[in-house]
């Protein structure tokens, strides 16, 4: 396959579709079976409630490990992935200041976290297709680096993940430990952007991909569910916010206990979309065209204002100084070396947006009830 599972050697081949029949290779087990035909995964009914975090319930579908998880990932430069990895195509796309790498999502649709490493830091690139959200944490648990892999249980119908150190399960939509020895710890989170393939090696052209098993481009397994706009998750819990489609792609942030969220279509339209996080002047900017992020406008005793500059980088109306969107700092003018302080943001779903953030706002653009 061109990658190594966990280290125990334990391979399998294709993605687990959580239920609903969207489709799993993980061997058979207690909580369901796998046609040796068809390869798809037959559950025994509806998921099972294993235990309850923050009143919400946490479901199993899998054993640990039925998804496996890339722990010693090949990774391969923009040039040698010409011809294998196709321009339009999503990556989850990291940059620490040195290196840059991106991690194909429709390959994580089969894997879901990659334990990688960016420059001296351990990484772990994690990708929920059942929320379409993509995020990048550091993977140390009491200052001592571990591996992460795929629970098999979802919470809010997302991703949790467990370290191999605690046995801590964790929350990949908010890095937070929903169980274990590390209840209530969150996990320190790399800045990424989910993007296109052109998008980000034009943005970086020194980036390093995580190489893909070719023989996987016969279909995602969530192939269906992406299509299928009426489909929210797969447990049945979600009780939909009509202000939007369930679906709309947005780019959510959230400060405290406050949190809004910026459809990405606006985003791409418009390069920065400015308002507030409860008392908070943010400003959610695009980046890479397919992503962003979102920073807090307020700088040496002022708050600034900007607009869409040239060759992809941002002004302030106030001092005349261009900003990269990516770092948040200032390149040229009168605020050069200074940083706006990034405020924590995520892409997703709407509809898991709003259950992580049931009174969250919405920048940018009217709400349409459907």
């Amino acid at each position: 396959m061109g990658i190594r599972g966990r280290s125990s050697g334990r391979v399998r081949p294709l993605a687990c579709a959580l239920g609903l029949a969207l489709g799993c290779a993980a061997s058979a087990s207690a909580a369901g079976k796998v046609d040796p035909e068809t390869r798809r995964f037959e559950s025994p009914g509806r998921p099972k409630v294993e235990f309850i975090a923050e009143g919400d319930r946490v479901f199993r579908l899998l054993p640990e490990d039925a998804i496996a998880a890339i722990d010693d990932p090949e990774m391969i430069s923009a040039f040698e992935a010409a011809g294998i990895m196709q321009d339009n195509e999503p990556v989850l796309g990291v940059f620490d200041g040195n290196q840059a790498r991106a991690y194909p999502t429709w390959y994580l649709d089969a894997h879901e976290v990659v334990n990688d490493r960016l420059g001296d830091t351990p990484i772990a690139a994690t990708w929920c297709p059942l929320a379409n959200t993509g995020v990048v944490y550091v993977r140390q648990v009491d200052g001592e680096e571990t591996t992460f892999g795929v629970s098999g249980a979802l919470w809010r119908d997302s991703l949790v993940l467990f370290d191999r150190k605690t046995s801590s399960y964790w929350s990949q939509v908010t890095g937070k430990a929903i169980r274990g020895p590390q209840q209530d710890t969150i996990l320190t989170e790399v800045p990424s952007v989910t993007t296109t393939w052109d998008a980000w090696k034009r943005l970086h052209p020194e980036t390093r991909v995580l190489r893909p098993d070719e023989g996987s481009r016969s279909g995602s397994p969530f192939a269906g569910y992406f299509e299928d706009s009426g489909r929210l998750g797969i447990t049945r819990g979600i009780k939909a916010d009509r202000r939007l489609p369930g679906k709309s792609l947005v780019v959510g942030i959230h400060e405290d206990d406050a949190a809004t969220a910026v459809l990405l279509d606006s985003l791409s339209d418009l390069a920065v979309v400015q308002g507030s996080v409860n008392k908070t002047p943010v400003a959610v900017v695009s980046v890479a065209s397919r992503g962003g992020f979102g920073y807090d406008r307020r700088l040496s005793g002022r708050t600034l204002d900007f607009e869409a500059g040239e060759k992809g980088r941002l002004r302030d109306l106030q001092t005349g100084s261009t900003w990269d969107p990516e770092s948040g700092r200032a390149l040229e003018g009168p605020l050069a070396g200074q940083t706006l302080r990034r405020i924590a943001s995520r892409p997703a779903y709407w509809f898991i947006w709003v259950t992580f953030h049931p009174a969250t706002d919405i920048l940018g653009q009217a709400a349409t009830r459907r």
